[in-house]
Formats: structure tokens, sequence, C-alpha cells
């Protein structure tokens, strides 16, 4: 693709602390409140480094909770958001946030519609980088994802603001018309809007949606 634009969706309008703060401290709330405190090391300015830094965390909390799927699926997304930062498609971190969805997805605990959108995200930024190799080998996995996403959970924003958008750059790059439906705009907004923020659980994305007339 001609030019291929993502941006982080680090924006992730949490108050994890505020979730986890107050619950009983065993067994998952152990996790969760580990999780907690390091995402809200994420509010302020955010380097490779910190991300780097809250990547280890995580890692660490999965080490001592490895039934929890949390921490493995905010390990692969801070290694993603580090790839598309870096724009380095030449390491094997892109390879460790695949195994790491791929392990989350076996734990019973595991929110499988949130996995797959987090899978279509990781085949999309591994387009952004290198559109004109990973184009025409993963084009088809964002969107294969994204089905078995909303296959769990129709009502995935994060699922429907990728597809959408992806949709949409694909379109335009095959000259080809790709309809912008404001309802369907306006609807995954809508389900953004209408999430819990007082949470642990993936909230980000919705930035994507005002990115999706750039070339």
């Amino acid at each position: 693709m001609k030019r291929f634009l993502f941006v982080g969706f680090l924006a992730l309008g949490l108050s994890q602390a505020n979730a986890a703060e107050n619950a009983p401290m065993t067994g998952a709330a152990v996790s969760d409140s580990l999780v907690a405190n390091s995402l809200n090391k994420l509010r302020g300015q955010v380097t490779i480094d910190l991300l780097s830094k809250v990547r280890g965390e995580m890692a660490r909390i999965s080490d001592m909770c490895p039934s929890s799927w949390i921490p493995l699926y905010y390990q692969a997304w801070l290694g993603i958001q580090t790839t598309l930062y870096t724009r380095n498609d030449k390491n094997e971190l892109m390879e460790e946030c695949l195994n790491q969805i791929e392990t989350a997805e076996k734990l019973s605990s595991a929110d499988v519609s949130e996995l797959h959108a987090l899978k279509a995200y990781y085949y999309y930024v591994l387009i952004a980088i290198n559109s004109k190799v990973n184009g025409p080998k993963y084009y088809s996995n964002v969107f294969k994802e994204c089905e078995k996403s909303l296959e769990k959970n129709p009502q995935n924003p994060r699922a429907l603001a990728i597809s959408c958008v992806f949709k949409k750059q694909m379109g335009r790059f095959l000259n080809a018309n790709a309809d912008e439906d404001q309802q369907e705009l306006q609807k995954i907004t809508e389900l953004f809007d209408k999430e819990d923020k007082n949470t642990i659980l993936p909230r980000w994305g919705k930035e994507v949606l005002s990115f999706i007339n750039r070339k």
C-alpha cells in the first residue's frame, strides 16, 4: 500500500487502580491489582522505554498468576505497540506477541473475543509497518480474526473498529469504492462510549476511527 498509517491505541481511558484497589487480595484479584498498577504508568507521556518496562512487569505478573489471561494480553498488546512505534519488522518481538495471544487463548478464563480482536490488530500492525511485504500475506488474517471476535461478541468495538477502518483503507488501495457508513461509525463510537472504564479489561481502540480517511 502506498501509505498505510496507523497510530497506537494508548488512550486506555481506564481507572484501573480504582477498579482493583478495593478487591479482596486473593487469587485473580492479586493479578488484577498488579495489572492495574502497571497500566496506570501509561497515563502520562509514553516512551519506548516505558512500554518495555510495563511489558516486563506484565511478564512477571503472568509468571506469578499463570491462570490469568489479562497479563498475557497486555504483554502482547504492549509488544505490538512497541513494534508499531519503532517500525521494526525484523525482530522477534512480534513472534513473542503472537505466542502470548495464543497461550492466553488456551486459558479457560480468557475472553476469546478480545483475544481475536487483538490478533486482528497484530496482523494489522504487521501490515502497517511493511505494507508491501505483509499486506498480501496477512490482509485476510485481519478480516478472519475480526470475524472470529465478532462471532463471540458481535458488540466488540475493537473488532468492529479494526474491520471498518481496514476495509476502508483496503478499498482506497485497490481504487475501489469502500462506502463509509456514518451510521456504522456512530454505532462503533457509541459502543466505545458505553464501555465501563473502571476496569482493567481492554478499552483501547476508539482513536482509530478518527484516522479512517487518512492516506
